[in-house]
Formats: C-alpha cells, structure tokens, sequence
C-alpha cells in the first residue's frame, strides 16, 4: 500500500507537500577539523520521495547503458567501472603519447559542488534526452524547487526555513544526498563530454 501510494506522484508529475520538507545537515569532510570549508551540506528528504529518486536514477542508468547513450570516458556511478581503471587508464594514455612521442594535453577537472550547480532546465533535458516520462522528472524537480530548508544543529532542528517560493528563479542544484543526484550528474557530463 505504501509503495503504492508513494510511485502515485512519479507517475502523475503531482509533487505532495509532505515531501517538500528537507533538513539540511553539516558533516565533516575531515575528522580532525571544524572549519566551515571542511564541512559538507547534505539534505534529508522524506524516506519515500528519496526511494523514487533512487529508482529514477537507477532505472535511467540501466536504460542509458542498455541504448549506449552514456559516454565511454564516463566512470561515475555506473556499474563494471571504477575510479582506479580511470585512473590507469589515464596514465596508460600519458604512457603511450610519451613513447610516441606525440602531442596531447589531459584537462582534469574538479567538479567541486556539482551537484549544487545543477541547472534544473538543463537535467530536465538531459532526461528527455533520454526518453524518461515528463511526469517522474516533473515530480522530482518541482518537489526540489519548492522544498523549505530547515537547518539542523547541536541545539535541534530551526524554526524558520528558507524556500525559493517568492523569488523570480527558484533555487537550483540537485541536492545532496538526493538518491538520483549521481545519475542526473552523469547524463549531463555525458552531453558535455559529446560534445567535447
């Protein structure tokens, strides 16, 4: 009944106000300091809108690997690969260009709060790229924009909140902790890695 009740909205595009609510927590990046710029915010999200995220986002990998839509030079969140063959396969590539003695340059790129930087118009349209149905995608990206953010401390969690429902741009990013936020960051690197 309840996994009944909790795909209603996935597939209807309906975003519920119970999962409009979201707990954004610090933890540490490293044990051993406290500063700000070594904590990492994550949001808590309702138990069965995060469920759904992380079908979403597993069944858009599967069916993205299964038409060969996703980039070969894409390691993140896919299944057989892992970050220690990018990594060989990154100095394997220096090995062969050095004997060759041929050109090349290696831009390695840092992709420091990606997930924070997410343009919902352009993840709706990696997507639909894809063939995923409007109203799963419109269920995940409304309840994101119109999510209120309460802040979690020592002392409990705050009273007031901040929402992006009375500004002109809602609030962007695809929150994390969000359970279909690696599989939104791979099916848009794997359209700017085409294009490259």
């Amino acid at each position: 009944f309840e996994s009944a009740i909790s795909i209603l909205p996935f597939c209807t595009g309906y975003s519920p106000s119970a999962w409009q609510q979201g707990v954004d927590v610090m933890l540490k990046k490293k044990v051993q300091s406290n500063l700000v710029s070594n904590l990492r915010t994550i949001v808590l999200c309702e138990a069965d809108f995060n469920f759904n995220n992380k079908l979403l986002g597993r069944r858009t990998i599967h069916h993205a690997e299964s038409i060969g839509a996703l980039a070969k030079e894409q390691y993140g969140s896919r299944s057989g690969k892992s970050a220690i063959d990018q990594a060989l396969h990154k100095r394997l590539w220096f090995d062969i260009h050095r004997q060759l003695k041929a050109p090349a340059a290696l831009c390695s790129n840092n992709a420091k709060s990606c997930f924070d930087r997410v343009v919902h118009s352009v993840a709706i349209m990696a997507y639909k790229r894809l063939g995923i149905p409007s109203p799963v995608v419109e269920c995940m990206f409304e309840t994101i924009q119109n999510m209120r953010h309460h802040i979690r401390t020592s002392f409990g969690d705050s009273l007031y909140f901040l929402d992006s429902r009375n500004v002109l741009v809602p609030f962007q990013g695809i929150l994390q902790g969000n359970g279909a936020a690696p599989t939104t960051w791979v099916i848009i690197s794997t359209s700017l890695l085409n294009m490259l």
